[in-house]
């Protein structure tokens, strides 16, 4: 998947009740690697903070035998790092990395949802962390090329 790619990345938090979303964050237009596996495909970024720090981020989408992409593995490696992996099914760990100590944590992925056509992915995931307060969040990449 030769060519120039660019991630945007919408996340939001979903609470029940009320009008639904309490927060969005959204960032367009940061230009990433993209490489394709017979095992899935792999995106990797950078982000920098307002004050410079970077974080690594990689964003694999794994396919199954079947070529079904039912698993999504995205770290972020800086000051603040984590390790999440989402796919339905049974709660996966999550591990949470700060300057204070790690972490861990339990994340459902009721909905994985893949899209991929020639010049475009799209990645979907709504997820919560088991055992906390009574929200959802909303992670939405979508990756172009030219």
């Amino acid at each position: 998947m030769a060519g120039s790619w660019n991630l945007t990345y919408e996340t939001a938090t979903v609470s029940p009740g009320g009008d639904g979303s309490s927060e969005t964050q959204r960032e367009e237009n940061i230009a990433c690697s993209l490489s394709e596996e017979s095992t899935g495909i792999r995106i990797a970024y950078e982000e920098t903070d307002a004050a410079g720090n970077r974080t690594a981020c990689m964003l694999a989408v794994c396919a199954d035998a079947g070529g079904e992409y039912s698993k999504v593995l995205f770290e972020r490696r800086g000051e603040i790092s984590s390790s999440f992996v989402f796919c339905e099914g049974p709660a996966q760990p999550l591990q949470l990395e700060t300057p204070y100590g790690r972490l861990n944590f339990e994340v459902e992925t009721p909905e994985l949802h893949v899209k991929k056509e020639r010049q475009r992915i799209e990645v979907r995931i709504r997820y919560r962390l088991v055992d906390s307060i009574d929200e959802e969040h909303l992670l939405v990449f979508l990756v172009s090329g030219t």
